[in-house]
C-alpha cells in the first residue's frame, strides 16, 4: 500500500509539474509572459527639461541656451505589440511600442544665457515665463524581459513626430505665441509588477518655430529650436 501510495503521489507530482499547452502549442507559462508584455498603457509623468535656440538675432547672432524648467507634466497612452509568441530563452519578447498619443507640457521662467551681459541682466529683470507644449504620437522598436509571471522589465525607442507650441508672457500679457512641427526621438524602460510600472525616459526635439502671432518682438526668438529632456512616469499597463 505503501508503495502504490508514493507511486500515485509521484504520478499527481509529475502531472503537476508538467505545463498545460493551448491548442497552438504555446505552454501557460509562455502565455502568461507574453500577456504582460503585450499590453496597452496609460502613462502619467514628471518633465524636467531645457531648450536651445539656434542662430537668434539679438545684438548680433548667438545661441540662446535655457535653464531647466520649472516644472513640466506629461501624459501619454498607448500599447505595446509583441511579434512572435514564444519568448525567447524562456523569457525574452521583441516588439513595437506604438504611442497613440503624448502631451508634453513645460514652465520655464525667462532666465536665458546669451554670453551678452546687459541683455542677460534685462531679461532677468523681468516678470516673465515661458510655456512650452508639445502634442505628438510614436512608434519604435522594444524589448521585454519577463523573468517571472508579474515582473516585467520594458525597454524601447520612439520616433516621435507631432506639433509644438511655444508662448512667452511677460507681467502677465502673453508677448508671443510660437509653433512648429516637431521630430522627436524618445528612448527609455520601465520595471513593471503586474499592472503597475515605474519608468523613466530620455526625450530630444527639433523644430523650426515661426510667429502665430502678430507682435514681433524681440524675445520671440523665431528660428530652429531643440529641446532635450528627461520624463519620470507612473504607468498603467492593462
Amino acid at each position: 500500500m505503501l508503495a502504490l501510495a508514493l507511486a500515485g503521489a509521484h504520478i499527481i507530482h509529475a502531472q503537476d509539474l508538467e505545463p498545460a499547452y493551448d491548442e497552438r502549442g504555446l505552454s501557460v507559462r509562455d502565455m502568461t509572459r507574453r500577456n504582460l508584455a503585450n499590453r496597452s498603457y496609460i502613462n502619467l509623468g514628471y518633465v524636467t527639461q531645457a531648450t536651445i535656440h539656434e542662430n537668434v538675432t539679438i545684438l548680433g547672432t548667438v545661441d540662446i541656451e535655457s535653464d531647466p524648467s520649472d516644472w513640466g507634466a506629461a501624459f501619454s497612452i498607448g500599447r505595446d505589440f509583441v511579434l512572435h509568441r514564444k519568448p525567447v530563452g524562456g523569457m525574452v519578447f521583441f516588439g513595437l511600442n506604438a504611442n497613440w498619443f503624448d502631451a508634453n507640457y513645460a514652465v520655464y521662467e525667462t532666465k536665458i544665457n546669451t554670453g551678452i551681459g546687459i541683455l542677460d541682466d534685462l531679461i532677468d529683470g523681468l516678470d516673465s515665463e515661458v510655456q512650452q507644449l508639445d502634442l505628438s504620437v510614436g512608434i519604435g522598436p522594444s524589448v521585454h524581459v519577463i523573468p517571472v509571471s508579474k515582473l516585467g522589465i520594458h525597454t524601447y525607442c520612439r520616433y516621435q513626430p507631432g506639433y509644438g507650441a511655444y508662448a512667452g508672457r511677460v507681467d502677465g500679457e502673453y508677448m508671443y505665441v510660437q509653433g512648429s512641427v516637431v521630430h522627436s526621438i524618445v528612448a527609455g524602460g520601465a520595471v513593471s509588477w503586474g499592472a503597475i510600472s515605474l519608468g523613466a525616459e530620455a526625450r530630444w526635439g527639433t523644430g523650426d518655430y515661426k510667429l502665430l502671432s502678430d507682435d514681433k518682438d524681440f524675445l520671440s526668438m523665431e528660428g530652429k529650436m531643440h529641446t532635450a529632456g528627461m520624463r519620470a512616469y507612473l504607468s498603467l499597463r492593462f
